[in-house]
């Protein structure tokens, strides 16, 4: 089968934010599971795919184990 992951958030570049990285995760990591998934699109809404991460959660206000969460999904 075909599975499609639509990024949605075009107002902020669909950034990646710590919420949204652990959506992509959940969803690949389910999907992955599927004996009959052969191909995951993964498409975004607006005129850019992705800005890359939401660098914006990334202050000196956040905990160090914030940090040190967002780093650990993104080399999940």
């Amino acid at each position: 089968g075909i599975r499609n992951i639509v990024l949605s958030d075009p107002k902020k570049r669909n950034a990646l934010s710590l919420a949204m990285l652990k959506s992509l995760q959940s969803d690949l990591l389910h999907e992955a599971e599927s004996e009959d998934l052969r191909v995951i699109i993964i498409s975004a809404e607006g005129p850019v795919f992705s800005s890359g991460h939401d660098l914006k959660e990334l202050t000196d206000e956040r905990s160090p184990d914030y940090h040190a969460e967002v780093f650990q999904t993104c080399s999940e």
